[in-house]
């Protein structure tokens, strides 16, 4: 990285040498491989009012139980279409257990519709990609029945609100108008020193319900588990920093996982607008460590 001229004097105290702990994220957006869509940008109606339409292109992985898939070193661009389900950057769908799959070193910036999203999938893992300037919820389990799958070493950051909300086949809506850049459905998977920053809202959301829902319901298993008594993997030197509400939520309707205690450890945490740590009827939980 070579700079053209001096930072400014402010930036000196958010070096590794001066202060490690509130070092900035430096990240390079470009790769050598570039997927991008043409922008279509035709005016629509969202609540009674003229909107542009974000639509662009998407990538889904599509029931490939069984297959391990590789993504690496992808540059993305223009893709997600804003309010239409399913049609996201990097997508797996329902594809069960695909042990071996690794999604690495990729970048999606100008994302119209959310980031990297596992939908009904195991066993993938997501290390060193970069997700800035995107509308929505950005590192995505969608369902609450994903299980194994690591997010390590990723780096999410401005995501924005969507004005075009995602609609479900049963009719709900879909909650990005507050995006985490992080949001869990399914505790039973692994985050090892991922940040998150500059949400509108938060930056990692641990929003896990009372089953299984969408068409993740009707996979092996799913009708059993219970995402909100589920306990997590690992969750350890995660940073969150610098979103409007919070850094780590862990309610709606409360995590309250059973069996023994889960610990969240190495978790830094600050200058978020409202709360570092958001628990509210939790239980069995414990923070170890970490800096708030």
């Amino acid at each position: 990285l070579v700079l053209s001229e001096a930072l400014p004097e402010r930036f000196g105290f958010a070096t590794a040498a001066v202060t490690p702990e509130y070092a900035a994220r430096v990240a390079s957006l470009r790769r050598s491989f570039f997927l991008t869509a043409e922008k279509q940008e035709a005016e629509g109606e969202v609540d009674g009012e003229t909107d542009k339409m974000l639509i662009g292109g998407h990538l889904m992985v599509f029931f490939t139980s069984g297959v391990a898939q590789q993504l690496e070193g992808v540059e993305i661009t223009n893709f997600g279409q804003q309010g239409n389900l399913g049609r996201y950057p990097v997508h797996f769908h329902l594809c069960q257990d695909v042990q071996g799959s690794r999604i690495a070193k990729n970048v999606i910036h100008k994302s119209n519709q959310r980031c990297f999203i596992i939908h009904g999938t195991h066993n993938v893992t997501l290390f060193d990609n970069v997700a800035v300037n995107t509308f929505g919820h950005c590192y995505v389990l969608e369902d609450g029945f994903e299980v194994g799958n690591v997010f390590e070493r990723n780096l999410g950051a401005h995501l924005k609100m969507p004005s075009r909300i995602l609609v479900n086949v049963d009719h709900s809506t879909e909650n990005d108008k507050g995006p985490s850049v992080f949001w869990i459905m399914s505790p039973m998977n692994h985050w090892i020193d991922n940040v998150a920053a500059g949400s509108i809202a938060s930056g990692f959301w641990f929003d896990t319900r009372s089953a299984v829902r969408g068409p993740s319901q009707m996979l092996p298993g799913a009708k059993d588990f219970v995402p909100m008594y589920a306990g997590v993997k690992t969750f350890r030197d995660n940073v969150s920093h610098s979103n409007r509400l919070f850094g780590i939520q862990y309610y709606s309707p409360g995590w309250r996982p059973k069996g023994k205690e889960q610990v969240m450890e190495g978790s830094v945490v600050y200058r978020n607008g409202w709360a570092g740590h958001f628990t509210h009827g939790n239980t069995n939980m414990v923070l170890k460590g970490g800096l708030t």
